[in-house]
Order: structure tokens, then sequence, then C-alpha cells
């Protein structure tokens, strides 16, 4: 029996996915609350039923990887990437790590703070310097001449 393969030795071996096998990968949550991947077929083919050909990828320590594709029921055997598994699995690897970076660059909350402020300037999230120096400006002082700028009182009795 082969060694059970781990994500991070599948992880070692993402240069060749691309993001067309990215964007073919979605994370499905079961009904027992497990999390899985569903990759479409690389060549857009339907089944009898007009249905998308699609393959579940799972992961469990005790098992391993797992596809419903033709290589994964055959446990990868045939499979000659150093990875070990099916690109199904690598592509569904890489959509969960650019999922993980994702969530996590969206908020980074500290334990003590109850609010989270996001400052966007030309439509990109801007920076904690960005940030800092916009919140934190000082008022610009104003001109010795302020007065003449002020509008006059209305009266009727001019």
């Amino acid at each position: 029996m082969s060694p059970l393969i781990t994500i991070s030795h599948v992880s070692a071996h993402l240069v060749d996915v691309t993001p067309e096998q990215i964007g073919r990968c979605y994370a499905v949550v079961g009904p027992d609350g497990k999390k899985f991947y569903q990759v479409e077929n690389s060549q857009g083919e339907f089944d009898a039923e007009g249905q998308l050909i699609e393959y579940k990828v799972t992961y469990s320590k005790e098992l391993g990887f797992q596809c419903t594709c033709k290589s994964g029921q055959y446990g990868f055997a045939n499979v000659k990437h150093p990875s070990g598994v099916c690109w199904h699995v690598r592509a569904s690897v890489a959509a969960a790590i650019e999922e993980k970076q994702a969530l996590h660059g969206l908020v980074v909350v500290e334990p003590e703070a109850t609010e989270v402020n996001v400052l966007i300037i030309d439509g990109q999230r801007a920076t904690q310097e960005e940030y800092d120096r916009v919140v934190n400006a000082k008022p610009k002082p104003s001109h010795g001449n302020a007065k003449v700028y002020q509008p006059k009182p209305f009266s009727f009795l001019r």
C-alpha cells in the first residue's frame, strides 16, 4: 500500500495549476458539516441528463485525498505527476489556499477592537500607513483673512 499523500505534499506541487483550473473548483459544505470541493471537468462535458460533469474531492487524515474521477477511483495508481494525485485534487488544494489567503487578507481585527473601519482610496483598500495618515490628519490652519469670507448677516434696515 502506498503512503498517505498529505496536503503539504500536494501543496509543494502546485506550480502547474492554472487559474482556469482553480476557477473550476468551488467549496461545498456537506450535510455533515464537512467541507469538500466540487471540480468541473476540464472539457466542459455533460452527462446523459444534461448535467455538467463534476468530481468530488475530499480529504481526511485517515484516507488522505479522494476524488470521484477515474484516476481517484483507482487510488491514483495511474498518476505520473510528482504530487501523486489527479489535477482535480491539485486544483482544489490551490483553490483552498487562495481562499484562505483571501479571507485572511479581508479583516485582521485586534482582539480588543469592536469596530472595523475600512478606508478605500481609488477603489483599493488603504494600507495601514495611509489609513493612519488620513485618520490622524491635523486640520489646516485657517488663513488670517478668513473673516473676510464670512457671509454678512441679513437685515431689512440697510
